[in-house]
């Protein structure tokens, strides 16, 4: 199989991996398409965890090809979106709920091999059989809408309530496209001029510098301290902030403890997807949330640099690799 590796020394290179035979509990499956993530991008520059060397992507789906001898949840031919995320179903969390705040937590495409390939083995159990309908030029959509669903669930935003998006990357348009039709007021913070107007397009207005102490729930998605600083500041008394944009391992920010105690500030993490990824499956599948108004741009596995390039730029709503069969 032919894949994108991230080696020891944080280096992108296609490479070819043999063959093997399947596991009774595994999948082999075709990838239709994989989506480049911010996280990728924080991986190779070692600011989000690895376990190199590694095939990256995590967003990604396809075709079953073949099935291991206990498989029965899904089968050759079968169109299926891959939940990365495995827990070991045996420690404390996962015991109490929490699998997605598992001790042994491993994920495909972070800590084995992923979908930025043309053929990938993933355990069975991580495979998501796709309804009939289902538009497979939005597999890469699956795995992030997935975890927006839980920041949503997180946040709880209530009918009328005045929201901030801060940063306009994937999550953070599908976060307003999630909020238009909850959100009594929906601003968004960017600094990139591309993804702002197309924050502008989907029907979010620009925040200004005056509204701080403002909004009811900020959802930072920046992934930035400058992002968190502007959230804390931005949320009103009693107000609400989701951290969920990924932050540079070892960065910190600047906050007065004060702040959050006078005005009464709930501050929220929201971590992966527990629980959600067959609702994310299942509101792709029906078009509730408008997935073709994103600008998505997709690339060979050969032309990696030129899509990391375009992913970096911002240009995008979103970077995919490989074309979807028949689309």
């Amino acid at each position: 199989m032919l894949g994108l590796e991230l080696n020891e020394e944080y280096k992108l290179s296609l490479v070819r991996r043999p063959d093997r035979e399947l596991r009774p509990d595994e999948v082999l499956i075709k990838v239709l398409a994989s989506g480049i993530c911010g996280t990728d991008r924080h991986i190779m520059r070692k600011e989000s965890r690895v376990t190199p060397p590694v095939i990256l992507g995590h967003e990604f789906g396809g075709s079953v090809v073949a099935v291991g001898s206990k498989v029965e949840n899904v089968g050759p031919g079968d169109a299926v979106a891959v939940d990365p995320n495995i827990s070991c179903h045996a420690c404390e969390y996962c015991r109490n709920g929490n699998e997605h705040l598992c001790e042994k937590l491993t994920a495909i495409g972070v800590d084995i091999d992923g979908g930025m390939s043309d053929l990938c083995v993933i355990p069975s159990g991580q495979a998501y059989r796709l309804p009939a309908g289902f538009e497979l030029r939005f597999l890469p959509f699956v795995e992030p809408l997935s975890c927006v669903l839980h920041g949503m669930d997180r946040i709880s935003v209530k009918h009328g309530e005045r929201v901030l998006v801060i940063g306009s990357g994937t999550i953070g348009l599908m976060h307003m496209l999630l909020l238009r039709g909850v959100a009594g007021e929906l601003c968004v913070d960017e600094l990139n001029e591309s993804r702002l107007a197309k924050a502008v397009s989907l029907g979010a207005g620009k925040a200004s510098k005056g509204e701080i102490d403002h909004f009811d729930a900020v959802i930072e998605c920046s992934g930035t301290v400058g992002g968190f600083e502007k959230a804390v500041a931005s949320a009103r008394r009693g107000g609400r902030v989701l951290v969920f944009g990924v932050t540079p391992i070892g960065d910190f920010a600047q906050i007065s403890p004060n702040d959050i105690y006078k005005k009464e500030l709930t501050i929220l993490g929201s971590y992966v997807n527990p629980n959600t990824f067959s609702r994310s499956i299942a509101m792709i599948g029906s078009g509730r949330i408008p997935l073709s108004r994103l600008d998505v741009r997709y690339f060979p596995l050969e032309d990696f640099k030129t899509a990391f390039e375009a992913s970096a730029s911002g240009d995008f709503s979103k970077v995919v690799f490989q074309s979807v069969e028949g689309d």
